[in-house]
């Protein structure tokens, strides 16, 4: 039997362990909710928002400890090894303070300078140590009214994207691009309150697994679809496939063209929204609008917008093939030769 100190890191392995017995021909994910993901995953959202209220002691602790440790990063990016260490806690029993017993292997190219990987070893186990402290009392007067707003999306999302329906997105999914859904246990999708919604992430975990979270604050079905969606196609892209998919091989011909990584980025990302809001509308709701439209993500990438959504368009109703759809956008996004790093010689 747990102690309730322990209650953080056991609630937050419980979605991970809820998978097992779910056979992932018939759904490559499974939802589930958790006190220490939401736990977790508020206090890095107030961490984020400055004007965000801390009324509990030990949460604005928490917050702080967790803008201290931000410090000593040069990136956002080192927050993702971090949420995956967290989420990748295999014990049965211990602390959350425990899984940092083992200190994280942030690589120096993420890490502020000045900053080693003993200082944020110790600001880590600080953070844990408080979370571990607060556990018990977000346990039993925060997480039941949470839980309740959860379980309500998580049976909204269930009967949305059901077995069939998430059947029916793998095989559409794997005839625009060319990406099989992975063979093993299901990947569980954890849904959480504190994150900007609709949004998500998908982490790599400890041995070869994969956890995806999403926020479901105050979203429609369809919202939380394609939010989900969205991390599913991260998801099947984590699997080690040959010939690459298509998203993969427009990301990697923007390479081999030089293009400017953020660029890059961006453009290929925008295909992720692309996709998983025209998948929605086939099989959720075909009134939908994409998720990049109403958050005004389209807007602030408007250039590759226009390229992009006309080809997807033709794309995925077979007006053009697969090769023409790759080249299109490559062809837009390459350098053009005045841009292009002058040639040796």
């Amino acid at each position: 039997m747990l102690r309730p100190r322990h209650a953080l890191l056991a609630l937050s392995l419980s979605g991970i362990a809820l998978a097992q017995d779910v056979d992932s021909d018939t759904t490559p994910i499974v939802f589930t909710v958790s006190s220490g993901a939401d736990l977790w995953f508020e206090v890095r959202a107030r961490m984020e928002a400055a004007d965000a209220p801390t009324p509990d002691d030990l949460l604005a602790q928490a917050v702080e400890r967790a803008r201290a440790l931000d410090a000593m990063f040069n990136t956002p990016l080192a927050w993702g090894l971090i949420d995956a260490y967290v989420m990748s806690g295999d014990r049965e029993t211990g602390s959350l303070a425990s899984i940092f017993d083992t200190p994280m292997r942030i690589p120096a190219y993420l890490r502020a300078e000045g900053t080693n990987r003993k200082k944020i070893a110790t600001q880590a186990l600080e953070l844990a140590r408080t979370l571990d402290a607060l556990a018990p009392k977000w346990s039993e007067e925060v997480w039941p009214a949470r839980r309740a707003a959860l379980e309500e999306s998580r049976a909204r999302l269930a009967e949305a994207l059901d077995s069939s329906t998430l059947a029916a997105a793998g095989d559409q999914i794997d005839s625009w691009l060319d990406l099989p859904r992975p063979k093993g246990v299901p990947t569980p999708v954890v849904l959480v309150t504190g994150m900007q919604s609709p949004g998500g992430m998908t982490l790599a975990l400890r041995g070869e697994r994969f956890l995806c979270v999403v926020a479901s604050g105050g979203c429609t079905t369809p919202q939380l679809a394609e939010a989900t969606l969205h991390e599913m196609l991260h998801l099947f892209e984590r699997q080690p496939l040959y010939p690459p998919p298509v998203f993969v091989s427009v990301s990697n011909q923007l390479d081999a063209a030089r293009t400017k990584p953020a660029r890059a980025q961006q453009v290929v990302h925008t295909l992720y929204y692309l996709c998983a809001g025209e998948l929605v509308r086939r099989l959720v709701d075909p009134e939908h609008r994409d998720h990049g439209e109403v958050s005004g993500y389209y807007e602030s990438v408007s250039d590759v917008v226009a390229v992009e959504q006309p080809l997807w368009r033709a794309f995925s109703r077979g007006e053009i093939i697969r090769p023409d759809f790759v080249a299109g956008i490559v062809q837009a996004f390459r350098p053009k030769d005045e841009d292009s790093p002058a040639e040796d010689g």
